[in-house]
């Protein structure tokens, strides 16, 4: 959890993930998170595979975030979590130095989220920006 990084390697971490960790080291309300550091991306690069344990602490860390945000990943009956996927170290995944907003939406959910806000218009504008930027970043297609 961004809780447990140090927050003063930049190098592992980005600046994004490490400044969030000082402001919980003093004191101040964060929303929860987790980081997948540049070591993970070395991993990848030497071995073609992903480090072993590193889908089991994404699954632990997704379960954290459940808990401290009373949603569910993926639900399709309670109230959704939905997560950003960001780069912000210096040394990055190659075609990971974009961001994708709303990671866990569905059409489900999206109906979940309206009813939740009584505001269907927020509800399908974060599920069309989900979409078209999953479009543009993970598939490579270009929006028209």
């Amino acid at each position: 959890m961004i809780q447990e990084i140090d927050g003063m390697d930049t190098a592992k971490f980005g600046g994004k993930a490490t400044g969030l960790a000082r402001m919980a080291a003093a004191g101040l309300p964060v929303p929860p998170a987790f980081v997948i550091g540049t070591d993970a991306y070395r991993v990848f690069r030497e071995t073609g595979d992903l480090p072993p344990d590193l889908l089991a602490q994404v699954d632990r860390a997704m379960r954290v975030l459940e808990s401290r945000t009373s949603r569910t990943f993926g639900s399709m009956d309670g109230l959704p979590l939905l997560v950003s996927v960001r780069s912000g170290s210096q040394v990055s995944m190659p075609g990971m130095m974009d961001t994708v907003l709303n990671l866990g939406i569905t059409c489900r959910s999206a109906q979940r989220l309206a009813q939740e806000t009584g505001n269907a218009a927020f509800a399908v504008d974060t599920w069309v920006r989900f979409w078209r930027m999953f479009a543009e970043i993970v598939l490579g297609l270009e929006a028209t």
